[in-house]
């Protein structure tokens, strides 16, 4: 049995669509409206993405106070309070 060719014309009978009947859209864009401008578009460009931005954490001398008294935190005695005692003291989570 010979195998069939589409495409060949409307006297053929496997013709015009080739039996893939009328077109359509095989698929589109996920913001897609059908023509009108997308809400992505419409809508205005608001902010940034500061990326040299710096996060702060509050400390109260109260805080290191209640640290000292627990026992958390030793200052030592012929030296300031440095941010690594902080960090290491569990007052400061992250320093940047």
């Amino acid at each position: 049995k010979k195998r069939r060719r589409w495409g060949r014309g409307s006297g053929s009978g496997r013709g015009k669509q080739s039996g893939f009947g009328h077109q359509k859209s095989r698929s589109t864009p996920r913001a897609f409206e059908g023509g009108q401008t997308p809400l992505y578009k419409r809508l205005p460009k608001i902010g940034f993405f500061n990326s040299s931005q710096k996060s702060f954490q509050i400390l109260n001398l109260s805080k290191i106070q209640e640290f000292i008294t627990m026992g958390r935190l030793i200052p030592p005695p012929d030296k300031m309070i440095t941010m690594r005692d902080l960090l290491y003291s569990g007052i400061v989570s992250q320093v940047n």
